[in-house]
């Protein structure tokens, strides 16, 4: 996965083959082709955090540090090099190749799951706006990432992570309740 995840940001979709992906990791072209008979599906799967230490943080049911760790978790992956290279590669793919772009999708849904099902429970638990969609914050969250880091070539630091926090809290936070009494008052 790693040789496969290296030749797609050094060389791109298009220069990564299998004879390449064996050649550099050393495995055999018939292993990787009995484990992955469509290249598609490895190149997808080299995505895929390498280690459990690189994948996403297991929620704590405590949403505001599940959404800092959750963005934690996509910025530390966006940083990588190799990881936004590839993704671009990836994402130029996706454009010329309707198959791939199909089979990208569902794997990216599958995939930003953690991040939705982190804003469900804030939900349920009433610390988020119950008229929120969690599909949607969580794409914003990666739309505004991806676009710094690979649109605009920024490291993503801890200024960019506060922006992107602070209006993510402002807009999603549920507000207490007001009673007519008080709304009177005003």
């Amino acid at each position: 996965m790693e040789a496969a995840l290296e030749l797609i940001a050094e060389v791109g979709f298009e220069g990564t083959t299998i004879e390449l992906i064996s050649s550099r990791s050393g495995v055999s072209r018939s292993t990787i082709y009995r484990h992955w008979p469509d290249p598609s599906v490895l190149y997808l799967e080299a995505f895929d955090p390498p280690t459990p230490a690189l994948a996403p943080p297991e929620p704590t049911g405590d949403t505001e540090a599940d959404l800092r760790a959750y963005v934690a978790h996509v910025v530390d992956r966006l940083n990588d090099e190799r990881f936004a290279a590839a993704l671009a590669a990836q994402i130029d793919k996706g454009s010329r190749d309707p198959a791939y772009r199909d089979a990208h999708l569902s794997y990216a849904v599958a995939r930003n799951e953690h991040g939705v099902n982190v804003f469900r429970a804030g939900v349920r638990e009433g610390v988020l706006r119950e008229d929120l969609d969690p599909e949607h914050e969580t794409d914003l969250i990666l739309g505004f990432l991806t676009y710094k880091r690979i649109v605009q070539h920024r490291i993503l630091d801890e200024a960019v992570v506060a922006v992107l926090l602070d209006g993510v809290f402002d807009r999603c936070r549920a507000r207490p309740a007001t009673s007519a009494t008080t709304q009177g008052r005003r």
